[in-house]
């Protein structure tokens, strides 16, 4: 296998405007790369993954059922705990470990799923709005929980 510790990728667009102007817009990224999930996991911004799943789920409960969305948050901590608990060989299968970075974890999806945008007792619409738009303009820290 390659031993590269990044990964480079770039792309380009033209665009064409109505006034005939020709502008060229090129993206560049680098990426490091892992050799194994344990760096991927140990290296997660517990914060980052709170907003990004509060954002996922206000849209998925916008566009699907609320109880899709209170689905999608269980599976994220499923799918993340059990990943974890893959790589850690010497400890039993009934035990429930997190990585110490992503220790609260399951207690900042259980606020959100307390709260009032994501029960299914029907609030009032201006209080249930107010809580998902609170979601999407505050996952850059915790204060909301």
């Amino acid at each position: 296998m390659f031993n590269f510790s990044h990964f480079n990728s770039q792309s380009l667009t033209s665009n064409t405007f109505f006034s005939g102007e020709r502008r060229i817009r090129v993206h560049t990224l680098c990426l490091p790369v892992a050799s194994n999930v344990n760096d991927i996991i140990n290296s997660v911004d517990q914060q980052c993954v709170i907003g990004l799943l509060a954002k996922m789920a206000v849209d998925r409960s916008m566009t699907s059922s609320l109880s899709d969305s209170r689905e999608c948050f269980i599976n994220a901590v499923v799918d993340v705990l059990s990943a974890y608990l893959m790589t850690q060989n010497a400890l039993p299968a009934l035990a429930l470990v997190a990585p110490p970075v992503l220790t609260m974890l399951p207690v900042y999806i259980h606020a959100m799923l307390r709260s009032v945008s994501k029960q299914s007792i029907k609030p009032n619409a201006n209080c249930k709005l107010a809580s998902c738009a609170n979601f999407k303009c505050h996952f850059h820290t915790t204060d909301w929980i």
